[in-house]
């Protein structure tokens, strides 16, 4: 027994990712009422954690503990279930993939016919969805998501989430979607925040340059796209020398700039 005054050892860092999966199963069981977004969340969050455990647990070369992944696995199996029923097809695979290779780390006669199940349904599912383009771009944003959904548990420097945004924001203007394109280039921004390190700035120059094209040419927004062009322009120049993609941006952005402002002059 340890004495009441005795210094606890420090609790593991797989371990602590652990529990803090194992709170968000324990809060579903104990909250059967709560809705389906809660329980989505829930259910993502405690499958991000287990994610972060096994990492962790990978890293330093430990074996993964069964209770790691039998709950990682079950946590996956009811997302896939909700997933569906929410409509999220596209996202369910994602969940499916994810419980084959915890069935796979699992490594018991079991878990490998389980792994094989869900290969098999990844695979029909997945030729559904391609017959589809929405759900097409929906497969690709959901691996997007999914990788910043990890970064945001891990508490990862602002940087690597704003990179994810700006991947995601290409992905919807590509498929000619702008509003959801703004949605994570203003994400972006707020993950580099407004002291932003000098290392940072061509991503900052980027997502307020393709912001600022958005509002000023999609949304109807053109002061608001002013502001945004001339805080890509400031970030353009704090670079210094350019690479060309990031030149092109900027010569792009400086006509954009100057149209608005012969068309807005009190802008």
């Amino acid at each position: 027994m340890t004495s009441p005054g005795a210094v606890q050892p420090a609790e593991p860092l797989w371990a602590a990712f652990q529990r803090r999966g194992n709170d968000h199963l324990v809060h579903l069981a104990q909250n059967s009422d709560c809705n389906r977004l809660e329980e989505l969340a829930r259910l993502q969050q405690a499958c991000a954690c287990y994610r972060e455990a096994l990492r962790i647990l990978r890293e330093g070369d430990l074996p993964p503990t069964a209770e790691v992944l039998n709950r990682h696995v079950g946590a996956c199996r009811r997302l896939v279930v909700l997933l569906d029923e929410l409509g999220e097809h596209a996202a369910a695979i994602a969940a499916l993939q994810e419980a084959a290779d915890i069935y796979g780390l699992l490594d018991t006669p079991e878990g490998n016919l389980e792994r094989e199940a869900c290969a098999r349904e990844i695979v029909r599912r997945t030729a559904l969805l391609r017959q589809t383009p929405s759900e097409r771009l929906y497969l690709l944003v959901t691996h997007f998501e999914r990788r910043l959904l990890r970064l945001e548990v891990e508490n990862a420097e602002g940087s690597e989430q704003a990179e994810i945004c700006l991947k995601l924001a290409s992905v919807f203007l590509r498929s000619a979607h702008p509003t959801e394109a703004a949605i994570y280039l203003r994400r972006a921004i707020d993950h580099l925040g407004q002291n932003v390190a000098p290392t940072d700035f061509h991503l900052a120059a980027a997502a307020h340059y393709r912001l600022g094209t958005i509002m000023a040419e999609a949304m109807g927004q053109p002061a608001q796209g002013l502001e945004h062009l001339k805080a890509a322009i400031t970030y353009y120049t704090k670079m210094g020398r350019l690479s060309k993609e990031a030149e092109t941006d900027c010569k792009a952005a400086a006509r954009l700039l100057t149209v608005l402002s012969r068309q807005n002059p009190r802008a």
